[in-house]
């Protein structure tokens, strides 16, 4: 059981579309053990919920979307027992070859030097913006980690911990209130001082938590605003001179 994986599938169709499809991978006799796979999508999706019970195509789900954001899964086998995964949707962009070499000659002019590390944080409801976010800001040296990075069979408390002492700057996607583990998170990125932290507050009425109040936070109407999010986030992450 416990070698069963989640693979994916991406095509990118034009004008930030994806088509994308998900399943679980393993060998025959453990997929044959398996009775269904529930998907649970991002709130935003009309159906969040995908029950499949398709032996035959590896229990696959097709789908379509525009942003990243994380799959929770639920693997129930036909003896009762349950197995819990998570995966990021990882939506890339497949250049010509012609587009990718000119693309790997501007990132060789970029300045060699070891990239920013930037720790990324945001509760469920925000994982499509932090995922666009994420994405911008890979394409600009800075090498971005979050939680959902965490191996499922890593402690998550312990993983996290370490990913935040390891970050040069750290980010958190806001719209509500913080969950009990975005503000762990927090309580542990301010105990180290002298690291950017920047809150980046989605919609006119969010509200920046208390804990975060001697920040700045970047403010977002809409997603169009993200480059620009970006840039500032850079900005704040390169050394005073």
């Amino acid at each position: 059981m416990i070698n069963l994986r989640m693979k994916q599938e991406t095509i990118y169709k034009g004008n930030d579309w994806w088509q994308w499809a998900i399943w679980l991978d393993g060998s025959k006799d453990e997929l044959d053990k398996v009775s269904r796979v529930v998907y649970t999508l991002h709130p935003t999706f009309p159906i969040p919920v995908q029950c499949i019970d398709n032996r035959k195509n590896n229990f696959r789900l097709d789908s379509s979307g525009w942003g990243e954001f994380e799959i929770f899964i639920k693997i129930v086998y036909k003896d009762g027992q349950v197995r819990k995964r998570r995966h990021w949707l990882k939506l890339e962009y497949h250049e010509p070859a012609k587009r990718r070499d000119v693309m790997q000659k501007e990132e060789s002019d970029v300045d060699s030097a070891k990239k920013t590390v930037l720790f990324l944080s945001s509760t469920v409801s925000d994982a499509n913006t932090a995922g666009i976010l994420r994405r911008i800001l890979s394409k600009h040296n800075i090498r971005v980690t979050s939680p959902d990075e965490v191996p499922l069979d890593m402690p998550m408390r312990n993983s996290i911990e370490r990913m935040i002492n390891d970050a040069d700057m750290a980010v958190f996607v806001i719209s509500g209130r913080p969950s009990l583990w975005m503000n762990h998170e927090i309580e542990l990125t301010l105990a180290k001082k002298g690291r950017p932290v920047v809150p980046v507050l989605i919609g006119e009425g969010s509200e920046l938590p208390p804990i975060l109040k001697e920040f700045q936070a970047v403010k977002v109407k809409d997603i169009s605003e993200l480059e620009s999010v970006a840039e500032q986030i850079i900005k704040k992450s390169l050394p005073v001179k």
